[in-house]
């Protein structure tokens, strides 16, 4: 054990003096995260708008459709006035579902019984509450668009029941709840971007460094020499392959940091239980690229054999899983041989632990997905692996 761990030291210092294998390790994909997380900070959304559904029923007579037109017309026009942000206004029946534009960064629902009738409005049931889904992004936007619909909702109010006195109508009007509900931004690519990258950092990682090392140590006869030492040749390789868990962790961890304080994305660095996830994924992850990078090298001679065998495996992944763009841009029938990646199941489980705090086993398909190729891979790589 004192000798695999003095190996392990020794391979990781050798690794940190070689000062183009930390470029590539660490500044090359902090170079590319920051290229493409700038660019979503520049864009966020060229037309960005708010979506306001009123749910009606399909018999309900005009004069009560004409109030609820006026309604949305002049909330639209303080929008527009007060936030500059265009307005999508439409009557939905309330079996309807009501499909959201991509490009709406709040969906504001409210229900009919608001302005029409004060009696089906029922608490308890909530028939009165207006549901703000909203963009985390817009935060702000949100909660003056809120101001805006409570003030034209107890106009509404006023206008359409004559008969209440002042003290029912404040009520009535202090009884609606306005429920804000936070989403994840669909437009905050940099939180999308972040661990994408870092998630094909650890197979450019597993693959080439762990490849071209043991390709150049056959090539130049030090692994059948280190055979006959008393180290042995399986400490070594266990040496190494420890040693690229370890810059893999070290890489992650500052890619993340990266995205986090230098993009600005919502990453919760005092989380334990994130950096425990994300620990976890990095190293399944790793073991699976690394694993790769053993079987690529098995059989490969030299380095010029190596290199477009290693590049025909890791760029097809690279632009088909989900790094840059969603998978699910691709064709159906694309979509649905690239899901299946080893990537595509890292990054998503990457995605899922970073954007959406969610814990490691509960996204069962990604795990498995990644442990079954892990499987394969090492069974590939024992079959193909030589020592010379």
């Amino acid at each position: 054990m004192k000798l695999f761990i003095d190996l392990t030291i020794i391979t990781t210092k050798m690794y940190f003096r070689n000062k183009q294998g930390i470029f590539w390790t660490l500044f090359f994909p902090g170079f590319i995260m920051i290229v493409f997380g700038f660019q979503s900070v520049f864009s966020v959304s060229e037309n960005p708008q708010i979506n306001i559904f009123i749910s009606t029923n399909t018999n309900e007579n005009l004069n009560l459709v004409e109030k609820e037109k006026k309604l949305l017309s002049n909330i639209s026009n303080d929008i527009v006035n007060i936030l500059g942000i265009n307005t999508v206004s439409s009557i939905s029946n309330s079996s309807e579902k009501i499909n959201y534009n991509e490009e709406s960064i709040i969906n504001i629902n409210i229900p009919r019984n608001i302005i029409n009738d004060t009696k089906n409005c029922e608490r308890n049931l909530k028939n009165c509450d207006v549901i703000f889904n909203y963009d985390e992004s817009f935060k702000k936007d949100s909660l003056t668009t809120k101001l805006i619909i409570e003030k034209n909702i107890q106009k509404s109010i006023i206008t359409n029941f004559p008969e209440l006195d002042s003290v029912s109508i404040n009520d009535y009007y202090n009884s609606i709840n306005y429920e804000l509900i936070k989403e994840k931004s669909k437009n905050n690519y940099k939180n999308w971007i972040v661990p994408g990258i870092a998630a094909m950092a650890i197979m450019q990682t597993g693959i080439f460094s762990v490849g071209f090392t043991l390709v150049r140590l056959k090539r130049t006869g030090m692994l059948r020499r280190i055979k006959a030492t008393p180290a042995g040749a399986s400490h070594f390789l266990a040496a190494q392959i420890s040693t690229r868990a370890i810059i893999i962790l070290i890489q992650t961890y500052l890619l993340l940091l990266l995205g986090k304080f230098f993009l600005g994305a919502d990453i919760n660095l005092l989380d334990i239980i994130f950096w425990i996830n994300i620990t976890i994924v990095s190293l399944i992850g790793g073991a699976v690229f690394i694993g790769l990078g053993l079987a690529i090298s098995g059989k490969s001679r030299s380095e010029d054999t190596l290199a477009p065998i290693a590049n025909l495996i890791v760029f097809p992944m690279m632009i088909l899983s989900g790094i840059f763009f969603p998978v699910s841009s691709l064709p159906n029938w694309l979509s649905n041989f690239t899901q299946f990646f080893p990537l595509s199941f890292l990054a998503n489980l990457m995605r899922s632990t970073t954007m959406d705090q969610v814990q490691i086993f509960s996204s069962g398909i990604q795990i498995i997905g990644l442990l079954v190729w892990f499987v394969i891979i090492f069974l590939i790589a024992i079959k193909l692996f030589e020592w010379e």
